[in-house]
């Protein structure tokens, strides 16, 4: 796993003209290389392969000594393959296979895989596609591993003075890692599914499309209670949520609120034992496809959301699924990707991105289907101030100009909270109160009351208050 990905990285890290040039070309360059190490029939022409090879990785400016040792690998199992059936062989053999060996580490290393897998002949495009998704999930679970194995040697679990210790630690974490993998499996689930890939890619049901009016209830939810698996019990009660179409609204919360259980339900995928909820006039459980085609969703581990290989097939892969043309997909991809400052990372592979380029890619692929509402939790997390104004700018520009219905889920007031239409605060499963901002802001109370930090020029108007009071 960690050779596997140490050559992508090298492929999508490397900077030499090699890497920029055509894949036809290196194709090519390693067909050469592995024909003339399989055709060789003397040792000196069988030494030809190897070192054109290394000159070739040298070109590259891949390490020669980490990546030969991979090359080394399978060539010296032939080498010693060939000693037990004929030794004269031995060193004609260990040239050959060291020669192909070399051949296809420099493609693999000057190639990143999505590109390769794009180019595999007599494959069916959907199964192309599951296998670039698998080459996203195989990256995400190891990069879950690489941060476990981190964090037990960096709490002392990996020592030589007590290596079962060390070694059952490891294994903990690393199980731990592969369980967390396994929820990350389900996020990135839903994900694929709200953006309709396996569902129907038709027009939504005359029961939910047409146009609606401005000031429209768009969506309810009303005293739901859902059972976890583990039997774990969350209610959320108290104020009926409401939104209307046209409206910016903020649900603020603390972690365990109930505000991402408030999203499954509405995006569907959690159906409610007892209670009630509606989008578009349609219980989301029951009519998946009609809510989804007209609904945006990010949600708050945006890891989990990119599924696509690169950013460009990332955010197209909506698009895609419900069958647009090609050109209208790329004219898509290369607006939203410019409206949203990340034209220079459509090259990229996902597991590369820094954050806060995650949380742009993720939103891109939220508001390709230009949706009539969008749900999104936590935003802005992870980003500097720069990127979190431009972004504060995007939202504002689709509520406004766009007319798109917004949700964003928070745990905290923030700079942005002032341009919201309403916002909900929940507490323990309860909506506790609502209202516009200038009302919910000013309430320390029910802020407090919610386990949420009042905005820091309250507090100072608030102390200013206090020590008035106190000099009369």
């Amino acid at each position: 796993m960690l050779n596997l990905a140490y050559i992508d990285h090298l492929a999508c890290n490397g900077r030499s003209f090699l890497h920029r040039a055509p894949l036809g070309l290196r194709i090519v360059l390693a067909a050469l290389l592995v024909g003339g190490a399989v055709a060789a029939r003397g040792l000196p022409w069988a030494l030809v392969p190897p070192v054109a090879g290394l000159a070739l990785l040298l070109a590259a400016r891949v390490p020669l000594l980490s990546v030969a040792g991979l090359a080394a690998y399978p060539a010296l199992l032939a080498a010693l393959f060939a000693v037990s059936w004929r030794p004269a062989l031995a060193p004609l053999v260990f040239c050959r296979a060291i020669g192909a060996a070399l051949g296809l580490l420099f493609l693999l290393t000057t190639t990143p895989y999505p590109a390769l897998f794009s180019r595999l002949p007599l494959l069916p495009p959907r199964a192309r596609e599951i296998l670039l998704l698998t080459y996203r999930s195989f990256f995400a679970l190891l990069e879950r591993c690489l941060d476990a194995a981190r964090a037990v040697r960096w709490r002392g679990g990996l020592s030589w003075r007590a290596p079962l210790a060390g070694a059952r630690g490891l294994g903990v974490a690393l199980a731990g890692a592969v369980l967390a993998g396994w929820d990350g499996a389900e996020a990135t689930y839903r994900a694929v599914a709200m953006r309709g890939h396996g569902t129907g890619t038709g027009a939504a049901s005359g029961e939910a499309a047409g146009a609606s009016c401005a000031g429209e209830e768009i969506a309810r939810v009303s005293c739901i209670r859902h059972f976890y698996p583990d039997r774990t019990e969350v209610a959320i009660c108290g104020l009926d949520f409401v939104l209307y179409r046209g409206e910016l609204a903020m649900l603020l919360g603390p972690n365990g609120a109930g505000k991402t259980t408030l999203f499954l339900h509405l995006t569907g995928f959690l159906r409610p034992a007892e209670g009630l909820v509606r989008v578009f006039g349609l219980e989301p459980a029951r009519h998946f496809d009609a809510v989804r085609r007209r609904m945006g969703v990010m949600f708050q581990d945006v890891a989990t959301q990119i599924v696509g290989p690169t950013v460009r097939d990332d955010i197209g892969f909506g698009p895609r699924a419900a069958g647009w043309p090609k050109d209208r997909v790329a004219a898509a991809v290369e607006s939203l990707a410019g409206r949203l400052g990340i034209r220079h990372l459509l090259h990229k592979v996902p597991h590369y991105l820094s954050g806060g380029e995650m949380k742009r890619v993720a939103l891109a692929g939220a508001l390709v289907m230009e949706p009539e509402l969008l749900l999104l939790d936590e935003p802005f997390s992870g980003l500097d101030p720069r990127a979190r104004a431009e972004i504060a700018a995007l939202l504002l520009d689709l509520n406004r100009a766009r007319g798109v219905t917004v949700l964003i889920a928070g745990h905290e007031a923030d700079a942005f909270s002032p341009h919201a239409d309403r916002i909900y605060v929940m507490s323990c499963g309860r909506i506790a109160g609502v209202g516009r901002p200038a009302e919910v802001l000013a309430d320390g109370d029910l802020l407090r009351g919610a386990g949420l930090d009042v905005p820091p020029v309250l507090k100072l108007i608030g102390d200013l208050r206090a020590r008035g009071a106190g000099r009369r």
